[in-house]
């Protein structure tokens, strides 16, 4: 039976992705566009890295494959995708001093001059996932629910098509969950605010998350809240479409014991968090004042779409 991991951005499915692979699972997981999706499976000591995508003006899904030999210590020291080792690059890296920043030239090859994303308009490919889901249906049992684990995107859940809804109802569908809101809302100002972005949506000129809160605490509570509610509009899909799932509480589970795997990935392998504190005291003190107050302003309770009869978000 594929277990399928349902979340919002940023909750926890490179975490899955790489305990699964770590015991030569197989997994697939949408791209965060509608572009491609990437699959990885294993044959003794080798891992096939398939990448679905459709060219413009083509009726076919194509497929490009990547071979690597691979031992335990080569996954574990190897960046994503090819390894396990996340990669921790972003763009705006204040909490960490820019350590996890990219570099300038690579940012230039996903960002415009105005800042827009180009990354996610491939000139040559058609987005496959936004065609009617009739036209690739086929693709998404034959290579999607062939797997271990399927890490969908929240937008999967956008295709009211009653095969589809049917086949996800008799996979195992697990949703993430939290009861510690804090290291979470801290590794969100690390790695996810983007000051370029709230200028322009709150109309001021913000130069990182502690400029931005001093300013107007809303734009960071603003941004909080849209991931929080990103993963609860994720449950209530799923409960109107009558699809049972269950918790993973990712601060208290045993993962590999939850999904019946023989290992368990150490979780800084891919959880850069621990690093901020050690890096920048004075920030991550900064940092954790906002998301305290942030929880207190909101009565937060944790990610659970329960949360929404507590809370005010």
């Amino acid at each position: 039976m594929t277990s399928i991991f349902w979340g919002g951005k940023l909750y926890g499915k490179v975490n899955m992705q790489c305990l699964f692979r770590y015991n030569r699972k197989t997994v697939i997981q949408n791209a965060s566009h509608k572009y491609k999706s990437f699959k990885w499976e294993y044959n003794g000591n080798q891992q096939i890295r398939s990448i679905f995508y459709k060219k413009k003006n083509s009726n076919d899904i194509s497929t490009k494959l990547k071979i690597d030999t691979i031992t335990d210590k080569w996954l574990l020291e190897t960046q994503t995708d090819k390894g396990l080792r996340n990669n921790t690059d972003c763009e705006f890296d204040w909490l960490g001093k820019g350590r996890f920043s990219l570099s300038p030239d690579k940012l230039k090859k996903i960002k415009n001059d105005k800042g827009e994303e180009i990354l996610y308009e491939p000139e040559d490919l058609h987005p496959l996932y936004n065609d009617d889901i009739e036209i690739w249906y086929e693709h998404f049992i034959n290579d999607f629910m062939t797997c271990d684990l399927y890490n969908p995107l929240h937008w999967m859940l956008d295709y009211n098509y009653t095969p589809y809804i049917d086949t996800l109802k008799k996979c195992r569908n697990v949703v993430g969950c939290k009861d510690d809101m804090h290291d979470w809302l801290v590794g969100l100002l690390g790695s996810n605010f983007e000051p370029w972005r709230s200028s322009l949506t709150w109309g001021v000129q913000v130069s990182d998350p502690h400029d931005a809160y001093k300013k107007n605490p809303e734009i960071l509570f603003s941004h909080f809240d849209f991931h929080i509610k990103q993963n609860r509009n994720v449950e209530q899909k799923l409960n109107e479409y009558g699809i049972e799932y269950e918790y993973l509480n990712l601060d208290t589970d045993d993962y590999a014991k939850f999904f019946g795997l023989n290992r368990n990935l150490e979780r800084t392998a891919y959880n850069r968090v621990q690093f901020y504190k050690e890096i920048a005291p004075e920030r991550w003190d900064i940092a954790n004042n906002i998301v305290t107050e942030y929880i207190q302003d909101r009565n937060l309770t944790g990610w659970k779409l329960e949360g929404r009869i507590h809370d005010k978000i």
